[in-house]
């Protein structure tokens, strides 16, 4: 679990600017166990873990997303901005160095259909 090359660290890639604000928002709510990790690659697997559901319960309650894992998967990876668009935006490279939001929903999708 390092980080790699937009720093995004952790089991679930998180970047720490998402890290620290899930933490602060699930401090808010009364669980401190992310907050006391500066970033995702210091936590054990288990908070890391928690931050991940927490979040992807936003994600999957966001109503711009229409209830559409893809779009869920979508804005894991380039925000519910980016997912909410029509999904033929997706093709479309939004950094250099990170591949496009269709190619990382169907590395997603055919990682999850091989049970891994």
């Amino acid at each position: 679990m390092s980080a790699n090359g937009d720093g995004a660290e952790g089991a679930y890639q998180f970047i720490r600017s998402t890290w620290q604000s899930v933490g602060a928002q699930m401090k808010a709510a009364g669980n401190d166990a992310v907050s006391k990790y500066t970033s995702a690659i210091l936590a054990p697997n288990a908070v890391q873990d928690l931050a991940f559901n927490y979040l992807m319960k936003q994600l999957m309650a966001d109503s711009t997303l229409k209830n559409d894992p893809e779009r869920w998967i979508a804005a894991w990876f380039q925000g519910p901005k980016v997912a909410a668009q029509d999904k033929s935006t997706w093709t479309t490279k939004l950094q250099p160095y990170n591949p496009t939001t269709r190619k990382y929903v169907d590395s997603v999708k055919n990682h999850i259909s091989k049970g891994a």
